[in-house]
């Protein structure tokens, strides 16, 4: 019998649409990564050209890219823990000689992962929270936004 012949269980199914939904959300991510990158790229370049061919620096280019940067890496890890392209210390995986082991690490991998981003999520708020109203240096942005890098890219890492 054909593997697309095998009817699904309702289990099955749910996964299945869930994978979707979430392959979906991932390549929105890829999207507006490649789309804050060539932000970043253009935004740099006009940086070193007002800084040394004009000699008239723009001071809030250099505070955005910052902010830029840090979407692009939370972000970025999202997308990695899809296609799981992290750098990982496997010593541990390759201790355990029997699959059910591994596979017992990997769980338990994946759960204190999830408490983290909780965590995250939680605290990545209360600190954008904190920076609301305040200003940055050349007073072009609120520390709010750049803050809430953290919250969103838990909750995009959690998504995947």
């Amino acid at each position: 019998m054909n593997r697309k012949e095998i009817p699904m269980n309702t289990l099955q199914k749910t996964l299945h649409i869930v994978d979707r939904a979430t392959g979906a959300v991932d390549k929105i991510v890829q999207i507006a990564i490649v789309a804050l990158f060539v932000i970043l790229f253009a935004l740099l370049n006009v940086q070193v050209a007002m800084r040394y061919v004009v000699r008239i620096p723009i001071i809030w280019i250099e505070e955005l890219a910052g902010f830029l940067f840090a979407y692009l890496t939370v972000w970025g890890s999202s997308s990695c823990i899809r296609t799981d392209g992290h750098v990982r210390v496997s010593f541990l995986m390759e201790r355990f000689s029997h699959p059910g082991g591994r596979h017992a690490l990997s769980i338990l991998s994946h759960a204190v992962l999830l408490v983290y981003l909780y965590y995250l999520v939680i605290y990545g708020y209360q600190f954008a929270a904190m920076g609301a109203g305040q200003i940055t240096p050349s007073g072009a942005f609120d520390f709010f936004l750049p803050r809430l890098s953290l919250t969103t890219g838990g909750i995009l890492m959690i998504i995947q």
